[in-house]
């Protein structure tokens, strides 16, 4: 079921949506296999954007989409948001890094409301604390562009 508003009123319609199920070393989320250790520095800047970069001709390629989903209904954003353990600690250049990540595979239309089975959101694991001072110091590390 969808339903948009606009200037002519409400629109309620029915809405079948098809995704992918992949498994979770499927090209696209083997990219993000390694997680960075919490409490450590994350991958460096020039990584995470060869990483985007790898991730982008993926798509090209139709290797993989935006919208391809795991057995654990985690898509590539929830992914990308587990990955960012220990943005408190990084520098400027690796939160400009993730924060290109995240804006492109957002700019490609993948909803940013899709739950996975657990019923998370990406921001919801984005924001999920590791420990007392970690909700801070990952959303003061993104700015993400949606526009």
């Amino acid at each position: 079921m969808s339903m948009t508003t606009g200037a002519v009123g409400l629109s309620i319609g029915p809405q079948l949506n098809f995704r992918a199920v992949v498994s979770s070393d499927s090209p696209a989320f083997k990219l993000f296999s390694r997680k960075p250790v919490f409490g450590f520095e994350p991958y460096p800047s020039d990584k995470i954007d060869f990483i985007g970069q790898q991730l982008y001709q993926l798509f090209c390629r139709v290797k993989a989409a935006p919208s391809d989903v795991t057995p654990d209904g985690e898509t590539i954003l929830h992914v990308i948001c587990e990955w960012v353990g220990g943005m408190e600690r990084a520098s400027s250049a690796v939160r400009e890094s993730y924060s290109r990540l995240l804006t492109a595979v957002a700019a490609t239309g993948e909803p940013l409301d899709e739950r996975d089975n657990d019923g998370n959101v990406p921001l919801d694991i984005l924001i999920r604390p590791t420990d007392v001072h970690s909700i801070d110091g990952r959303l003061g590390s993104f700015i993400i562009d949606m526009s």
